[in-house]
């Protein structure tokens, strides 16, 4: 079961390259606004852009998504957890990945790296899936990523559509969206002053971290102006006390629904009894926001 705790806003994400809030021209009133990330061919380079949280401590997490992605072949659409390392056999990332110049109803799911040391393909690592009802990716999507211990487990609109046992994530690292292409073969090569568009209406993340963070920064200054850091993993040998879903018996999006309190002082506690002590602090992007509810 996953426990959501937020740090500030400024702590957790960082906007790289240009992300837009833009007005909604689609003819459907519940939605105003969505963010944009775009990737635009020039004839001498090719723009990017990508968000990437500045925390760099998850570790397990719930992520999901209503996303669409529109615009040329020749691009990448990505949401994917990543830690570096200078040996890129090392690498620990599990990615969503939507390419362009593909099949408009399917998305690779992958435990990276995909390839052996001797450069040959890891089957096992990655898997190519079909949309539930073959539907399209440039249409509004609810993408899911649940990693834990043993699994990276990938959901399209509820259900599931990749599981992945083999070289799952161990360690803690950040979140990263983007939208880019690089003009090789996996891309492919888009035309000129052609354009590619990643839209988000909403993200929500679960994770378990409380408390001040004072572990590695992975050689790099993730505290805010302020001084103030990101937050740690909760380590607690008692096990979780107050217990809360964020799927079953949620009245209101983005909100938990409160299910048990396994505390002495609190075994009189029910389903949905004291939530409005309990909440989802929903991720935004200051400036470029990600904003839950648009």
């Amino acid at each position: 079961m996953f426990t959501l705790v937020c740090s500030s806003l400024e702590n957790i994400v960082q906007v790289l390259i240009s992300p837009s809030l833009e007005d909604s021209k689609d003819d459907d009133p519940s939605y105003k606004t969505y963010l944009t990330l775009r990737t635009h061919r020039l004839p001498d380079f090719q723009s990017a852009a990508e968000i990437d949280t500045r925390e760099g401590n998850f570790q397990y997490l719930s992520l999901r998504m209503l996303a669409r992605i529109t615009g040329s072949p020749g691009a990448c659409a990505g949401i994917f957890t990543y830690l570096a390392n200078d040996d890129p056999n090392k690498v620990q990332e599990a990615d969503i990945e939507i390419l362009t110049s593909g099949p408009r109803n399917m998305v690779q799911y992958t435990n990276q790296p995909s390839d052996s040391d001797s450069g040959h393909p890891l089957d096992r690592a990655t898997r190519n899936a079909t949309n539930p009802g073959s539907r399209d990716w440039t249409l509004w999507n609810t993408y899911r990523y649940d990693w834990t211990p043993e699994t990276s487990a990938w959901y399209v609109n509820g259900e599931s559509v990749a599981n992945i046992s083999f070289q799952v994530p161990r360690d803690p690292t950040q979140v990263i969206l983007n939208m880019w292409s690089d003009g090789g073969a996996w891309t492919g090569n888009m035309t000129d002053y052609d354009q590619a568009y990643f839209q988000v209406q909403w993200l929500q993340m679960v994770y378990n971290t409380s408390g001040p963070y004072a572990g590695d920064t992975k050689k790099r200054d993730v505290s805010d102006a302020k001084g103030a850091l990101p937050m740690e993993r909760r380590e607690d040998p008692k096990g979780c006390a107050l217990v809360c879903s964020v799927d079953d018996a949620v009245q209101t999006l983005g909100t938990p629904a409160f299910l048990y309190n396994d505390t002495d002082s609190g075994m009189g506690l029910r389903l949905g009894e004291g939530t409005s002590a309990l909440a989802w602090v929903p991720l935004l992007v200051a400036g470029a926001a990600i904003l839950m509810g648009l």
